[in-house]
């Protein structure tokens, strides 16, 4: 089965099961959960914002304006919604 079936069917399944079950998956899953979300934790990946930040403020490194960001997403999200 591909991994994205499978995630499909677990995203189903928490959709319905009842609060207890939900729980006790939260306990199996919780330390793995918490380090995923806590990406400022991940000292590598922090070194490379930093990395990518320096470059950017000598003018090394190209950036972009929250306009532009936000033009690109709403570009993402009219084709998303068209398909």
């Amino acid at each position: 089965m591909r991994t994205a079936t499978i995630r499909a069917k677990l995203n189903d399944y928490i959709a319905i099961a009842d609060d207890e079950k939900i729980k006790a998956m939260y306990v199996l899953f919780k330390d793995d959960i918490n380090a995923e979300l806590e990406w400022w934790q991940d000292h590598d990946l922090v070194r490379a914002f930093d990395a990518d930040y320096k470059k950017w403020k000598e003018g090394k490194m190209a950036g972009h304006s929250i306009e532009d960001v936000k033009a690109s997403i709403k570009k993402m999200q009219i084709k998303r919604d068209t398909k």
